[in-house]
């Protein structure tokens, strides 16, 4: 597999991984309020939802769901420093996923692995070459 491939792979880790936080119920929101009558009794209500990271916080959750996202991508569309920039990427990957492992820095370490892969493989987009080697014509 190319490191093209790996690389591409992180990608799709990272957006499937931003749409999840982003749309999935995983913020538990609980309430309970009482009154008390006039006959001295208290009325007690509570209850409890789930919300998405984007019902629960609003759009200014989206910035920090897209930083790995583009960290995966960036690698993508260069050719003569691609593996630089694809360690460098990984590596400011990690520090997300390290930053934010207690909450949704766990979703991207698949991601992460993926990516991490890419830039040890080498240049992504293009296949690696066998060398050719020169074959001597013998005499005769």
């Amino acid at each position: 597999m190319t490191a093209g491939r790996w690389q591409w792979a992180a990608v799709a880790l990272a957006l499937l991984a931003s749409l999840f936080w982003a749309f999935a119920p995983v913020v538990a929101e609980s309430w309970a309020s009482g009154t008390s009558s006039p006959s001295g009794g208290h009325v007690v209500a509570s209850g409890s939802q789930h919300l998405s990271l984007l019902q629960s916080e609003g759009p200014s959750v989206l910035p920090a769901l897209v930083v790995p996202v583009l960290l995966t991508a960036l690698p993508l569309p260069l050719s003569r420093c691609a593996r630089p920039v694809a360690v460098v990427c990984a590596v400011l990957l990690l520090l997300f996923v390290l930053a934010a492992l207690f909450s949704v820095g766990v979703g991207y370490l698949p991601a992460l692995v993926l990516a991490a892969v890419a830039a040890v493989h080498g240049t992504p987009g293009r296949p690696r070459r066998p060398r050719q080697t020169a074959v001597a014509d013998a005499p005769g």
